[in-house]
């Protein structure tokens, strides 16, 4: 039974993910932020990658819910291959980065309702990394080919007010990445021991 409202749950997190996705990308050019029309479109917006970071990291949790369901236990390979792709995508990039967007409720009920195995904290800390600097030098460049800045408050801000902002971000992203290490731990016990 909990198998089964656990699928429920996370079939209803997909649907609501891509139902999202699709009215975004689908918004008429007339209604959209003039912003989005430029160089870089959407993508320049984190809000957005993370977007569809969230149905990845739904659409995956699915698929190894329908796996466990009615593939025989013998035959799971399929679910114990996407097991470490769906632990990556919501502990080093969706719960960090999403944690202060409207997505926060079905993370949250993400987070209660499904262990998640935690890379050591160095490899945790150095994937989050690699995507921040990422998406830092996308923005850069973004502005370096159009002029325009993602961000109405990199306008106004000089180098030094840039780098404070950019650190702090980073800062903030890590604390996050932190307490869903922390909060994994506290509802599920050790993370890197738990099996699915």
């Amino acid at each position: 039974m909990a198998a089964r409202l656990l699928t429920l749950i996370h079939l209803c997190c997909f649907l609501w993910a891509s139902f999202s996705l699709s009215q975004n990308v689908g918004m008429p050019h007339s209604l959209r932020r003039e912003s989005e029309n430029t160089y870089g479109g959407r993508w320049k917006y984190l809000t957005f990658i993370n977007q569809i970071l969230q149905t990845l990291l739904f659409g995956i949790c699915v698929i190894i819910d329908f796996a466990h369901m009615f593939i025989p236990a013998t035959k799971k390979s399929v679910s114990s291959r996407l097991l470490p792709p769906r632990d990556f995508i919501f502990s080093v990039l969706v719960f960090p980065v999403g944690l202060h967007t409207t997505i926060l409720p079905l993370l949250l009920i993400e987070l209660i309702t499904c262990p998640h195995k935690y890379l050591s904290k160095l490899k945790g800390m150095i994937g989050l990394s690699i995507f921040g600097t990422s998406y830092l030098t996308w923005v850069l460049w973004v502005n370096y080919a159009s002029g325009i800045w993602a961000y109405p408050i990199l306008e106004v801000l000089g180098v030094p007010g840039k780098a404070v902002l950019f650190t702090i971000s980073y800062l903030v992203m890590l604390g996050f990445y932190l307490l869903g290490e922390h909060l994994t731990k506290f509802l599920w016990g050790d993370f890197r021991k738990y099996k699915k």
